[in-house]
């Protein structure tokens, strides 16, 4: 059960990366600007911090908030 918890745990970070990673391009091209960049950010963490329930909660909160975007 432990590794199922670990592996589920891998994988959203790396869906989390990936997504951030994407957004990024998106603003680099012009696609969306700033504000939009973090208002989509702190939606997704948003969500998470209301995923009681969920093994990877803390973690997941925690890389998020290093990595949380400035407003410009």
């Amino acid at each position: 059960m432990a590794q199922e918890i670990v592996r589920a745990g891998v994988l959203g970070q790396a869906a989390l990366a990936l997504a951030d990673g994407f957004a990024r391009v998106l603003l680099e091209k012009g696609l969306i600007s700033q504000a939009d960049y973090v208002r989509g950010f702190d939606l997704a963490a948003g969500e998470w911090e209301a995923a009681l329930d969920h093994p990877q909660q803390t973690e997941v909160l925690a890389a998020l908030k290093k990595i949380h975007p400035s407003q410009g």
